[in-house]
């Protein structure tokens, strides 16, 4: 009887998403255990996303997953991208971000608990739209940027923020005062390099001694 329950529980809350999907008007295909359906959303960054949303755990558990959102694999940038990743994380709500080490898959997920309760319309909607947005919107032009240049843009968001706000606490002149020093600092540093690379130049050569280049002299005469 449990069990019988437990089916009519999830059947429930599958149409329940179901009945979601209709009222957004997005095409879907359903799994024949009707537990997981699988739809693709236009975007603006990428062509389309594709998401699995499924119940898992008897209904206890609602997952919607873009699987294969980036293949990373040996790429040098590995590190790069996932602290990219990582801050998105941080300073967003519900998307969760997944790497399988394996496959080098990088993927977004929204999960919910909804144990014994129903699933409202508006929870839906929200961890949908809180999943698309994340992706396209904050994710994919980051992780463009950070695979064509090698630079994460959140870092120099985070830079000019952290300018603005100095200005804005400090004294005037005190911002232009620091770029001076700095470019001074920098300046000097380039000259030292210069100098040091000019009495590189200056030093002996290791194969000057006319030793070396004995057998080159013995093979003309020959």
């Amino acid at each position: 009887v449990k069990q019988v329950g437990n089916k009519n529980n999830m059947a429930a809350k599958f149409k329940q998403i179901t009945r979601a999907l209709d009222k957004l008007g997005l095409k879907y295909a359903v799994q024949a255990n009707e537990s997981i359906a699988f739809l693709s959303v236009g975007a603006e960054n990428v062509e389309q996303i594709d998401i699995v949303i499924a119940l898992e755990d008897n209904g206890t558990y609602l997952r919607m997953v873009i699987p294969n959102l980036l293949m990373i694999g040996d790429s040098p940038l590995k590190c790069l991208i996932h602290q990219t990743l990582l801050d998105i994380s941080y300073k967003s709500s519900l998307v969760r971000w997944g790497y399988e080490p394996m496959s080098g898959e990088i993927c977004a997920s929204v999960e919910l608990v909804l144990a014994n309760a129903n699933l409202t319309e508006q929870q839906f909607c929200c961890c949908l739209e809180a999943l698309v947005y994340g992706v396209d919107t904050v994710a994919i032009p980051r992780l463009q940027s950070v695979l064509e240049k090698g630079v994460d843009p959140g870092v120099e968001e985070m830079g000019q923020q952290l300018l603005e706000n100095l200005e804005s606490n400090l004294p005037d002149g005190v911002i232009d005062a620091l770029h001076n020093a700095l470019s001074d600092r920098i300046a000097k540093n380039f000259r030292n390099l210069w100098k040091q690379a000019e009495q590189y130049c200056q030093q002996s050569f290791p194969f000057e001694h006319p030793f070396y280049w004995a057998s080159f002299i013995s093979q003309g005469i020959g």
